[in-house]
């Protein structure tokens, strides 16, 4: 175990992490698969794990998004957005400013996370990822029968189309396990594709 003078937190793995230094803790899908199962989102409202979400995602950029090489790179990013919540955790959004220092530090960690998993967010269409996890939001507050469900509707869109009704149903018929397949199977695509959009500067520090 690395790190042994100063630890803020064991990974699942057996990974150090101090986090105010991101760098030192090694990232580890093994983690990332482990804790994405077991951290549930909604602060335990609602029995929906973060896997769960993140291959919601995934399923939304499929089926409303136009198939192309860019949107197998963005279903990437929508499925790795919340990778880092495995170190710093899912704190209600409500919650966050009143954390000192907490949203530099999950940005921090948010950067380091994807460019350790070799998805830089500069290649990132962040409004996209924004827009796709809020869908994801009205979708699992509207079919999960949250009592903040009418209000999120409200703010983000209205109810959910028939193409995420399908993108649903696609999500909840896969077990955490094959949730996990299918975004570890789609992050592997994404940076498949993303390769060929590398600086040579970044080539030269991933293979570091």
């Amino acid at each position: 175990m690395e790190n042994e003078e100063r630890i803020d937190m064991i990974t699942a793995c057996g990974h150090s992490v101090i986090f105010n230094s991101p760098e030192s803790t090694p990232v580890d899908f093994r983690d990332i698969e482990i804790h994405t199962r077991n951290i549930c989102r909604y602060n335990g409202a609602l029995n929906w794990r973060l896997v769960q979400h993140l291959a919601l995602c995934g399923a939304l950029v499929d089926y409303t998004q136009d198939s192309n090489d860019e949107m197998v790179i963005q279903r990437g990013y929508a499925i790795a957005h919340d990778f880092h919540e495995s170190y710093v955790c899912d704190i209600p959004t409500g919650f966050k400013p009143y954390l000192t220092n907490y949203k530099s530090l999950e940005d921090f960690w948010e950067a380091y996370v994807h460019y350790e998993i070799d998805l830089p967010l500069k290649y990132r269409d962040d409004n996209l990822i924004k827009h796709i996890d809020s869908r994801a939001l009205v979708c699992e507050m509207f079919f999960m029968n949250h009592p903040a469900a009418s209000l999120v509707m409200k703010l983000n869109g209205g109810k959910p189309t028939k193409n995420e009704l399908w993108a649903w149903h696609a999500t909840r018929a896969l077990n955490l396990q094959q949730c996990w397949d299918y975004c570890f199977e789609n992050i592997n695509k994404a940076r498949g594709y993303l390769e060929a959009l590398y600086t040579e500067e970044e080539r030269w520090l991933l293979k570091s």
